[in-house]
Order: structure tokens, then sequence, then C-alpha cells
């Protein structure tokens, strides 16, 4: 058992007393939290044998009041939520998407080749943002690929997007904040267009589509309304596309700025792949 300033890392510490000493790579800032600064020790925190673990509040709403996956405090709760898109994230449901996925990959390298002839500048943050945008919206709501094509990529969506992440970080702190200007209404608009009929573009494609199964699905009733539905759409779109876009860019980055491991990667590349088509 790890200890912070003499206690066990799971105790309550005395109300009176304040604890900001460090013992090794663990601090514990305040009686209900802890700063560990040691990646070989995050296994033994977050694993299954250390049992159930509820969210705190202000932890779960850090993005808003919504009931989407990320802001469920209660375990069995964010279990049975879960559970009901878990299967869209298998290794065969990725496999399935294969087709999907290089829509948007092909359609960016069109638009890269034709930078590299005439010189034009792309941003690579916005168009590593366009792909992944598109890839969950196809992923989520039959979509063919539309923000790959915009001349800037879709940037400002990007850029409200990385705004909405900083804001949350106030909304830690002042749990009311977001609650002003929390609204999704065009997302409400696309899953009530689909649980009545009138969006039938899931028919059009090859693969499963998240909001359609899971409107058609077995989930209680109460996880299956309108703004239950809607904030977890906001929560895969919104997770889906900027984890992604945030590891590609950056190794995208490193890479460039790396000339020996760029070459590396080049003539690895080429040898397992001689011919470019």
């Amino acid at each position: 058992m790890v200890l912070v300033s003499g206690l066990s890392l799971f105790s309550t510490p005395p109300s009176n007393q304040v604890f900001y000493n460090i013992v090794g790579p663990v601090i514990r800032v305040n009686p209900n939290e802890i700063h560990i600064s040691d990646p070989y020790f995050f296994d033994q925190v977050f694993n299954q044998t250390n049992g159930r673990a509820d969210k705190p509040i202000n932890v779960a709403e850090a993005f808003g009041p919504f009931s989407g996956i990320l802001a469920t405090p209660s375990h069995d709760l964010h279990r049975l939520r879960r559970s009901a898109v878990s299967p869209f994230f298998s290794k065969k449901s990725v496999n399935d998407l294969v087709p999907v996925i290089w829509k948007p990959i092909t359609m960016l390298l069109e638009r890269l080749h034709h930078a590299s002839v005439t010189g034009e500048v792309l941003n690579i943050k916005y168009f590593y943002a366009a792909v992944t945008m598109d890839l969950i919206n196809s992923s989520c709501f039959a979509r063919d690929p539309m923000i790959v094509k915009l001349p800037d990529f879709g940037s400002k969506s990007v850029d409200d997007v990385d705004g909405f992440l900083v804001v949350s970080l106030l909304n830690l702190h002042i749990p009311s904040f977001m609650r002003i200007t929390y609204s999704l209404p065009a997302l409400a608009k696309q899953v009530e267009a689909i649980r009545h009929g009138e969006d039938t573009s899931h028919k059009d494609v090859s693969h499963r589509t998240v909001i359609h199964e899971l409107l058609n699905s077995k989930s209680p009733p109460q996880e299956l309304k309108r703004d239950r539905i809607r904030d977890e759409a906001f929560s895969l779109v919104s997770a889906g596309s900027g984890t992604t876009e945030f590891v590609t860019r950056n190794t995208a980055y490193h890479i460039a700025a790396n000339p020996e491991i760029r070459k590396r990667l080049h003539k690895e590349l080429v040898t397992a792949i001689p011919d470019i088509n």
C-alpha cells in the first residue's frame, strides 16, 4: 500500500491537516484526490481487482450535465451504457469499417498530393481532425465524408471543440458554469430523424451505424429517450474524433521533425509497400 503523508492511499485524512508533502511520485492534493507522477503505478490504481468505482460528480460533469457514458457517475449505470456501444469497437467491427475508413483517407491523400504539386500549405491540425470527424460521423450516422472536402477542413468546428475542452477545466471547479451554455439541438435533430424514419441513410451502407443500432436495441426505455441518445452521440463524436486526431497529428509532427526517424520510416514503407497504389 502506498502511503501519502503517512496515510494509506485511500484513507480519509483528518480535516484539520493540510497534505502537500510529496512521498515519492505520489502527492495527496486534497482529502479526495491524489496526483501520481509515475506511469508504472497506473495499473496498480486502475484495475478490476480494485473493485467498483463511482466517478465524482464534478468530474463526471466536466463537459456539462449530459447523460453520455463520459458523464455517468454510477459504476452500474456506466457499465450498462458502455456495454451498449462496446460491440462497435471490437476488432471485428473495426475491420468491417475498413472500406469506410479508406474513403476520407483517400480524399486527404488526393489533397496532399495536389498540395505537394502546387506548394499549397495545409494545416496538419485541421486535416487530421477532418478525417477523424468524417469517420465518426460515418460510423454513427452513415454520413458520407464531407468535412475533408472543405477548403479549410472545417477549422471552426475543430477550434470550437478545443475551446469547449478548455472551458471544461473551469467547469470542474464551477459545476454550474457549463449548464448555462449546454445545448446540442443539431445532434438531437439528427437522432430524432433516425428514430422516426425520416433519415434512412443507414439502409444505404453495408456497415452498422451506432445511433440506429442503439435506438433499436433492447436497452431500458429510459436509456432510449431523446436527450439520452443525443448525449451519447455527443460523447462519441467529440471523444471519437478528437482523441484520434490528437495522436495522429502529434505522431506525424514528431516524425517530420526528426529526419533520422523520417528516413527510416520511409525506407521501411517503401520496402513493405513497393507499389504506391
